[in-house]
């Protein structure tokens, strides 16, 4: 069960009695203890981060969640390959384009601005 996504938060914890540590550790000051999401140890949150687990839960994460869903493999990446970004597109031939939509996602949208005299409408699809 995914319970947190960017819980980068730190809960202070007030222990009275100091004579016993918290989470196997002593308190900071005047029995003050911070303790799941302060350090990389104790964190529940799967985001991404620099210098620690980096983004090995996030894509665990997001594999469980396409094999939950049904969703098919991910296609192979193809060869890694130089693209020379200069207005010409010729790099770009054999690099496989794919794009699926699910159908009957498709939610037609109407909807107020800022000003509310203005109302955006979208019913393309």
């Amino acid at each position: 069960m995914i319970t947190g996504w960017n819980e980068w938060i730190a809960m202070r914890f007030i222990k009275e009695d100091q004579t016993e540590p918290f989470a196997g550790r002593p308190p900071l000051k005047d029995g003050t203890w911070f303790v799941d999401v302060f350090s990389a140890e104790f964190t529940r949150d799967i985001a991404p981060m620099k210098g620690g687990f980096t983004d090995n839960y996030y894509y665990q994460m997001v594999g469980h969640i396409r094999r939950f869903k049904g969703l098919a493999a991910p296609p192979e990446r193809p060869e890694a390959r130089e693209i020379v970004i200069d207005g010409k597109f010729d790099d770009w031939e054999g690099v496989p384009a794919h794009f699926t939509d699910p159908q009957g996602d498709t939610m037609h949208r109407s909807l107020r601005g800022t000003d509310p005299k203005t109302i955006y409408t979208h019913t393309l699809g």
